[in-house]
């Protein structure tokens, strides 16, 4: 803790994970599930736990992805 400013800071910066993490990405099976199993955005989203708006950004970024590398 700064004595001066009373706020703390943490020295060791690595990072530990977070929403934004790879290895706790929900895109990939949210892919899988929409593209490969055919279930609805409402479906996917309910299975995996997150709002159908932001499912719904997902699937319109994946689709502008996928006519961009075809």
């Amino acid at each position: 803790m700064n004595p001066d400013c009373k706020r703390s800071f943490v020295i060791d910066r690595s990072f530990r994970g977070g929403i934004n993490h790879p290895s706790q990405s929900k895109k990939p099976e949210f892919h899988r599930l929409v593209f490969v199993e055919g279930k609805t955005i409402r479906e996917a989203c309910d299975v995996l736990g997150f709002s159908t708006s932001a499912g719904d950004n997902w699937f319109r970024k994946m689709v502008a992805l996928g006519q961009q590398i075809d």
